[in-house]
């Protein structure tokens, strides 16, 4: 199989371009920290969270197809633990609680850790389905 890069391409841009969404984002409506809400901002959040979230979905969901072609189903549990799972556990037990410290906001969400849990379900999803 055949590396395609243009998609590495396409998720290193999708990827970049979480910089300049959550920097904008601080400006925007529903910041934790209330910056005053800028026109500009709101704009700029608006027109990469398009596209950008739907793009990363799609191609997590193409490299998770071709991931478990190649690999038993007890290979690709094991790989996505080790590459999804344990990084999930790591936010909620150590990243959430520091960030809740920080903000004084102790409501417990898995914040920017969201993308894994949904790459979990989706992986337990994939190997239910036959193929």
């Amino acid at each position: 199989m055949t590396r395609n890069h243009y998609l590495d391409l396409l998720r290193v841009l999708a990827i970049l371009l979480l910089v300049p969404n959550h920097a904008a984002g601080m400006f925007a409506p529903l910041s934790p920290i209330p910056f005053p809400i800028e026109a500009w901002a709101v704009l700029i959040v608006k027109a990469i969270m398009a596209w950008e979230m739907p793009v990363v979905m799609l191609i997590a969901g193409w490299a998770m197809k071709k991931s478990i072609e190649k690999r038993t189903v007890r290979q690709f549990l094991v790989e996505r633990r080790d590459r999804v799972l344990y990084p999930a556990l790591f936010i909620l037990l150590v990243c959430v609680p520091l960030e809740a410290a920080m903000l004084g906001n102790w409501q417990v969400t898995m914040a920017h850790g969201w993308f894994l849990v949904y790459l979990i379900a989706f992986s337990l999803m994939i190997v239910a389905i036959p193929a």
